[in-house]
């Protein structure tokens, strides 16, 4: 199983952007992790908070990829109602620039076989360490 936590963050809206990744991968003969499997910290430019919250769904799923771990339950934990909303297909698209980031968002987890993923919702402080991450970029 993996757990994510990631976050976006915009100084400005748009503005200088980043995002945070936090993943803690359980081994099958194990019964518990006590420290993260890999921190991830990312300068994205210029872009929205929106953005920059999707983007950091996409970096993680993108390391997991990397990793050959797509077999795996993977459960992503954001603190925006919007992407997990999208991610989920309960809420339409309409922004251009958002439907791109879908579009590669269900490319990867299409091409690559992902089949068992879980895009979540939770309050802001339930992924602090996220935001930390997001903060060092």
């Amino acid at each position: 199983m993996i757990v994510i936590m990631c976050d976006g963050s915009s100084k400005g809206n748009p503005g200088p952007s980043s995002c945070g990744v936090i993943i803690w991968r359980r081994m099958k003969n194990r019964t518990r992790i006590s420290r993260p499997t890999k921190r991830i910290n990312k300068k994205l430019g210029i872009m929205t908070n929106n953005q920059a919250e999707w983007y950091g769904v996409i970096v993680a799923m993108k390391y997991v990829i990397s990793q050959k771990w797509q077999d795996e339950e993977i459960y992503i934990y954001t603190d925006s109602q919007l992407v997990a909303n999208q991610a989920n297909l309960k809420w339409k698209i309409k922004h251009p620039q958002m439907k791109e980031l879908f579009n590669v968002w269900e490319q990867l987890i299409v091409s690559n076989h992902v089949k068992k993923w879980h895009v979540l919702w939770v309050p802001r402080q339930l992924i602090y360490l996220a935001d930390k991450e997001a903060g060092k970029a």
